[in-house]
């Protein structure tokens, strides 16, 4: 699993200082008038949407791992039924129809009968390690590797991503992601004081692990879970597979080279700022806030993206 442990305060959203807050205004008016969906304000392209469910399928298989060295196999199985959600979900667009799940519900099902379960989970990882590898078989199968190095496209990744970790901190807050994602600037203000219930920690996992929340508002454990690994998954591709790229080329006069430099800067701040708040179990407003601010604000002064309203 990957972890990033940051603090990041001073510099997150440097861009020119009247640039981001018209752009981070017509964000939230783009925003406002989408329907069902607040998050998706900027043009789809099909390879980036195959790269995010993978990435997100990738998640849930982490974390099936995750809670199975914990000894949590409920948990276990609950991210196994949030992989099979994503396909179902996702069924139009992706052909990432992993042939392993049922096997693999069947294994964990079947720990607690087993006598001898370290042949089950030898089996048990060894179906997780072909799932992985049947994700990474399609991605080089459907998309073509000049697109995987196409910065916008991976820039679309990373905010759909980021979309989806609204949605999962939406469900881990009990809260309706469609309400959550509604175009009422009430149902927004008023996120972080809705009520939800809590699901204790299961006594086997580790409780100082911050994988596992202790805050009083978190009703989905296993949500929260998948908020928390996009986050870390977010950045992880923004270091990793977007930032080593150039950027792409703009026929908008105001998006000058230095302030398309600075905003590179300013999303990986915000992307670190989201892991942190994440982390730290801050209320839906703020992630949102971040994600609507910081992130997609600097997707699109770096990486020259097209909002749908344009």
């Amino acid at each position: 699993m990957h972890r990033y442990i940051t603090r990041t305060t001073a510099r997150v959203g440097i861009v020119n200082c009247l640039v981001l807050p018209l752009l981070s205004t017509l964000l939230i008016t783009t925003l406002l008038d989408l329907e069902p969906a607040l998050a998706h304000v900027f043009l789809s392209d099909k390879n980036a949407s195959l790269l995010a469910i993978a990435n997100q399928l990738k998640t849930e298989l982490e974390l099936v791992s995750y809670s199975l060295e914990h000894s949590d196999n409920d948990l276990a199985l609950k991210h196994l039924a949030d992989a099979t959600a994503i396909q179902t979900r996702n069924n139009s667009i992706s052909s990432f129809s992993i042939p392993y799940l049922d096997e693999l519900r069947q294994l964990i099902e079947s720990i607690s009968t087993d006598s001898d379960q370290t042949e089950s989970l030898l089996r048990i990882n060894e179906t997780i390690n072909n799932a992985s590898r049947f994700l990474n078989d399609k991605i080089v199968s459907d998309i073509d590797a000049r697109n995987l190095k196409n910065s916008t496209i991976q820039a679309l990744n990373i905010a759909n991503i980021t979309d989806e970790i609204l949605r999962e901190y939406a469900i881990a807050y009990g809260i309706d992601p469609v309400i959550a994602t509604s175009g009422s600037m009430g149902n927004m203000m008023n996120m972080s004081t809705m009520g939800s219930s809590i699901d204790s920690p299961p006594a086997s996992m580790d409780t100082e692990d911050n994988r596992i929340p202790s805050a009083s508002r978190i009703a989905n454990i296993s949500n929260y879970q998948n908020a928390q690994e996009l986050a870390s998954k977010a950045l992880e591709l923004f270091r990793d597979d977007l930032k080593p790229l150039e950027l792409p080329n703009t026929t908008r006069s105001f998006l000058t080279a230095a302030t398309r430099s600075s905003s590179v800067s300013g999303l990986e701040d915000g992307l670190s700022l989201l892991l942190d708040s994440i982390n730290d179990k801050k209320p839906f407003n703020d992630i949102m806030q971040i994600v609507h601010g910081p992130v997609h604000t600097n997707l699109f002064l770096a990486y020259d993206l097209k909002m749908i309203a344009e």
